[in-house]
């Protein structure tokens, strides 16, 4: 029988294929005009801040375009989602965008079910979102 994760989706450790959650890993990449921030592991309420102040200063630049690329994250709460309309706000009034690539179906899924994937640009690769950002 699978536990309780503890995350806000009531689903359990087994549909989020972990036993053992990761800390979180930021690695930034710049690609032309993209600021791209790559993250893996676990966002949780210990790593958000961090998160959340990496991305911050990269939407103070002029034209912000930020791709924040999650192919390899293993979890992320529900704080953390809020999070990203908060990042594509701040970026559209200086004139950019934030684009999110390298989603799982089901963290997809998610970002359907609230109706973020109508406010933030999704694709399914690096190369597309960087694309889409620079168009």
């Amino acid at each position: 029988m699978a536990r309780e994760c503890g995350c806000t989706l009531g689903c359990d450790v087994l549909s989020h294929g972990n036993s053992v959650k990761k800390s979180l890993e930021i690695v930034l990449d710049h690609v032309g005009s993209v600021d791209v921030v790559a993250v893996s592991g676990t966002f949780d309420d210990a790593s958000m801040e961090r998160f959340k102040r990496v991305v911050q200063e990269r939407c103070t630049q002029p034209v912000p375009r930020i791709l924040l690329d999650f192919r390899n994250l293993d979890f992320i709460n529900s704080t953390c989602m809020g999070l990203l309309a908060g990042f594509q706000n701040a970026c559209e009034a200086k004139g950019g965008n934030v684009a999110l690539c390298g989603l799982s179906p089901e963290l997809r899924d998610i970002v359907e079910m609230i109706h973020l994937d109508q406010l933030l640009m999704i694709r399914e690769t690096r190369e597309e979102a960087i694309a889409g950002l620079t168009e």
